[in-house]
């Protein structure tokens, strides 16, 4: 769309635009509008001054919000129905989550900005194909150089090229070294990612380093630790102490991750979804069964909210709740949410990658270990 969204009052004639094609799916949105709502993007009825009066069209202004308030399927029609209402721009539930939205990308949508939104969805080869037209173009900009090889190496890590992906962390912030002060602003985006590589590739002590870099010049930049940005550090270290098993230590700096981000961001934000993913982690190897339930369910409610639904985010969560009702007997259930969390890694990785193996050998083995219960289930009989 580039300046208005174009609808109808008569249904008949939205459903002449549906149309039929091989390999999609057929949806007709049915808005609903109280006209006398402020806040709201402008909308007109243009009947009287359009050509085709008799589309009875009316336009919503780019950026107009609605709330999702009923999905369904018209098998007669073959097509799914969508009714949405619209909000105001301060609506008191959604505002939150845009302002940190809006705080989160550039006003200016140019490649590099397209690309980061990209990769936030995990299109990684749309992402990919961004960062890597903008080095073609020589660049002379080092922010945005350095930001295309520091989100490069997101994308190796999000393949599993765990090598690759600190090569591009390190080309980044040797670039910003070469060109900008000890205490710049953007420095720590670049340590924080190179850390972030190497925790994932099992380098614990370099990461360890790097974090520490990033969240001392974040806590000097914002005078204190009430910034996202400090929380998302103290959150990254917490996962170091996590995998060396210092669980006390990674419970630690996941609640105070946690508590900044309650000041910070939006309760259905992303990174309040991962903390408490990794606080339910760490109480089940406590053995402390009921809180890692009610963290691993709260996680997935978020995050239902607020990430696409094939994103790989969501799949580590239904693992996560496998694992539970394996640990705690319930194999059918735990295949259930293996199966879940399988199909959206199918979606957005290859089948060599790691996390998409590790699912593969997790549906397994719980597939022998119910089979195996099952015949000495008979046995007893």
């Amino acid at each position: 769309m580039k300046s208005f969204l174009s609808t109808s009052i008569d249904r008949q004639m939205a459903l002449a635009f549906v149309g039929q094609r091989d390999g999609f799916c057929s949806v007709l949105f049915d808005l609903q509008v109280d006209q006398r709502l402020s806040g709201a993007k402008p909308f007109a009825d243009i009947t009287s001054m359009s050509y085709y009066r008799d589309e009875e069209e009316v336009l919503f202004m780019l950026g107009a919000i609605f709330r999702i308030c009923l999905v369904t399927f018209d098998s007669q029609a073959n097509v799914w129905h969508i009714e949405l209402e619209l909000c105001s721009d301060d609506d008191s539930d959604l505002k939150p989550s845009f302002d940190s939205l809006k705080e989160d990308i550039d006003d200016e949508t140019n490649l590099y900005e397209l690309g980061r939104i990209f990769w936030n969805m995990k299109h990684l080869d749309a992402s990919e194909r961004c960062f890597n037209e903008l080095l073609k173009q020589e660049h002379s900009n080092v922010h945005i150089i350095s930001g295309c090889y520091l989100l490069l190496g997101n994308i190796a890590a999000d393949r599993g090229q765990y090598n690759e992906a600190v090569a591009y962390h390190r080309r980044a912030l040797e670039l910003k070294q070469e060109t900008l002060s000890n205490d710049h602003p953007h420095l720590p985006y670049s340590h924080n990612g190179l850390g972030e590589a190497l925790r994932q590739r099992g380098d614990f002590d370099e990461a360890l380093i790097h974090y520490q870099k990033a969240l001392d010049l974040w806590r000097k930049q914002y005078g204190g630790d009430d910034h996202e940005n400090v929380a998302m550090c103290l959150h990254n270290i917490g996962t170091i102490h996590g995998e060396r098993d210092e669980l006390t230590e990674a419970l630690k700096y996941f609640f105070q991750a946690l508590q900044i981000m309650d000041r910070c961001l939006p309760n259905i934000h992303p990174m309040v979804a991962k903390t408490l993913k990794n606080i339910g982690s760490v109480f089940g190897l406590f053995g402390q069964s009921e809180q890692a339930l009610k963290a691993f369910e709260r996680t997935l409610a978020i995050q239902q909210q607020c990430l696409p639904s094939t994103h790989p985010a969501l799949a580590d969560t239904l693992r996560d709740l496998g694992i539970y009702y394996v640990n705690h007997g319930n194999l059918p259930q735990a295949l259930n949410y293996y199966h879940r969390a399988k199909f959206i890694l199918s979606q957005t990785l290859a089948v060599t990658h790691p996390l998409y193996v590790q699912i593969q050998n997790d549906i397994v083995e719980a597939q022998l270990a119910l089979e195996s219960s099952m015949n000495g289930d008979e046995n007893d009989v």
